[in-house]
């Protein structure tokens, strides 16, 4: 028999969805994990794939649906036509003037991407436009290629087979978007019509798999809610991600037009990290001249990062400096890295993404996923579209437990890589909703040390520390507490255990991620692997054997 056959409740991260962490042990539900992050995607997380998965959204309302929420000016739609997927979910868009479109209004959007499947009819050229016309790209329906755009608009179109495209262009700022039937590059004739199917506007940069939206809008990927399992680092089991509230300060974080200064040139549309074609490519001619991304900012203290590799070979680039002053030199392979700095603090501070004036060997390389947030340590990065984001901590807890948890004696084990440490206490505990009665796995003083904790009525009745190292270590821990056996192990070591009779906490009913129950102050920031409790003080050879 297996120590886990005792364990009263056993988290291993594996099954989940929004708001919701589901526990092995007990299998009838009840000690499975509520789980809230905050009401935005902002979260991140490293998929199976070793893509970074993000929250996805399609901010446009009936996106097949164009006879309810969008209108018409000189022209209309007609349901019920042969689709690109083999369905009779395509519309028929025919105008009756040279300027007859379909449209949705309201909207409000930076750095959005609108995408549809179109296919020609009478008109050979669809014209994607935003904020009332202005801003344009024309797509050619028989040849395949993108025709004209207005400046800074990033547009593509991809064939998808029976004379379908998938045509999407990426518009600065968005207040309403425009469908029209076209010719040539203009939309001067008074009659003509599309093939039109499945609309999405989105934040980023390319179009991303399809969201079918109603009268709402529909989200995709990591929810607002949803524990992030995470498979950092090349991982075949994915740990549970638990962070702080950060706030990434720049507001374009993939964006990059208009941001290059001196001698360089950037290209869109390279593959990035989360597996879509939305990273640059810089080009440099003279490096004493070069630098790129250039915010304004103000903070006090501050870690910044990007992802960057080369195009081809070893070399090194200059990235991350600011005030010109700093010089951070840092050897970029073929292979995508995140690359950080902790900077000193600072009352005013500027950040460049990448300063090649320093110095360095390479004229090319590829950059996505700036970041800029207060700070000792960067956190998992948060896309930003025209403004700043935040995203909040994440809160883990079980609900109401008493017959799982024994007040008398017990063992609590976590396996843990304790990436994020905060200078204050971080804790994972079996509490009574309160802080008198806690048995305390804590993390503490930047993470340099783990401590174990055994509170009854408010009083500290087992208390020891271990010097640790944080840097890519994962720790196994457990606490075992009786009123005559209590002590703490540390990766198969046992590290100390009382001397004698101690009082024992009473009430206890929840396991949380935090301090005490529904109170994030505390909240552990980790990647956790697995979590058990077990309702009997296990012998010191099984503590052991359990952390080893």
């Amino acid at each position: 028999m297996s120590l886990f056959d005792d364990a009263s409740l056993a988290m291993i991260p594996s099954a989940y969805k929004d708001g919701k962490l589901y526990s092995i042990k007990p299998t009838d539900g009840s000690g499975d994990f509520t789980f809230t992050r905050g009401s935005n995607l902002a979260a991140t997380r490293v998929d199976v794939n070793g893509l970074i998965e993000k929250g996805r959204e399609n901010l446009l309302l009936q996106s097949n649906q164009f006879d309810t929420t969008w209108t018409t000016s000189n022209a209309n739609v007609t349901g019920g036509q042969s689709g690109y997927d083999g369905s009779s979910d395509a519309w028929l868009l025919e105008k009756s003037a040279s300027l007859g479109y379909l449209r949705q209004t309201e909207l409000s959007a930076s750095a959005a991407n609108l995408s549809i499947f179109v296919k020609a009819n009478d008109s050979d050229y669809v014209l994607l436009a935003a904020d009332y016309g202005t801003r344009t790209a024309y797509f050619d329906l028989q040849s395949g290629v993108v025709g004209h755009t207005s400046a800074g608009v990033i547009a593509k179109i991809l064939f998808i087979g029976d004379g379908w495209y998938r045509c999407s262009a990426t518009f600065g700022a968005i207040s309403d978007v425009r469908i029209y039937p076209a010719e040539n590059n203009l939309v001067t004739a008074s009659s003509g019509s599309v093939f039109i199917q499945d609309a999405q506007l989105e934040l980023g940069l390319v179009a991303t798999d399809y969201i079918e939206t109603t009268t709402t809008t529909a989200q995709a990927g990591i929810l607002e809610d949803m524990p992030r399992l995470d498979y950092s680092g090349g991982a075949s089991c994915p740990s549970l991600l638990l962070e702080p509230q950060r706030t990434n300060k720049l507001p374009y974080s993939e964006y990059f037009e208009g941001a290059a200064s001196g001698t360089i040139t950037l290209e869109g549309g390279y593959l990035a990290p989360d597996g879509t074609n939305s990273a640059y490519k810089i080009t440099v001619t003279d490096l004493s001249l070069a630098y790129l991304v250039y915010v304004g900012i103000s903070l006090a203290d501050d870690s910044r990062s990007i992802y960057a590799r080369s195009v081809s070979g070893t070399g090194t680039a200059q990235l991350l400096s600011h005030n010109s002053n700093t010089n951070n030199t840092f050897t970029l392979t073929e292979q995508w890295q995140r690359f950080e700095l902790n900077s000193a603090p600072l009352v005013s501070d500027n950040f460049y993404a990448v300063d090649f004036r320093g110095g360095g060997t390479l004229t090319e390389l590829i950059i996505w996923g700036a970041q800029c947030e207060v700070g000792s340590y960067p956190t998992s990065y948060i896309p930003t579209y025209g403004t700043s984001q935040t995203r909040s901590d994440d809160a883990c807890n079980t609900g109401s437990l008493l017959s799982t948890f024994d007040d008398s004696q017990g063992v609590l084990f976590a396996e843990f890589n304790p990436s994020f440490p905060e200078a204050s206490s971080r804790q994972i505990t079996i509490n009574d909703a309160t802080y008198s009665n806690r048995i305390i796995i804590e993390v503490r003083e930047s993470g340099t040390k783990i401590k174990a904790l055994v509170l009854a009525a408010g009083s500290a009745e087992f208390e020891s520390t271990k010097n640790i190292s944080v840097v890519d270590t994962t720790y196994k821990v457990a606490v075992k507490y009786s009123a005559t056996d209590t002590a703490f192990f540390v990766n198969g070591e046992k590290v100390s255990s009382s001397t004698g009779t101690i009082a024992m906490p009473t009430g206890l009913k929840h396991l949380s991620f935090t301090g005490r129950y529904n109170d994030n102050s505390l909240a552990f920031e980790s990647r956790t692997k697995q979590l058990s409790y077990f309702p009997t003080a296990l012998t010191d050879s099984e503590c052991i054997a359990l952390t080893s």
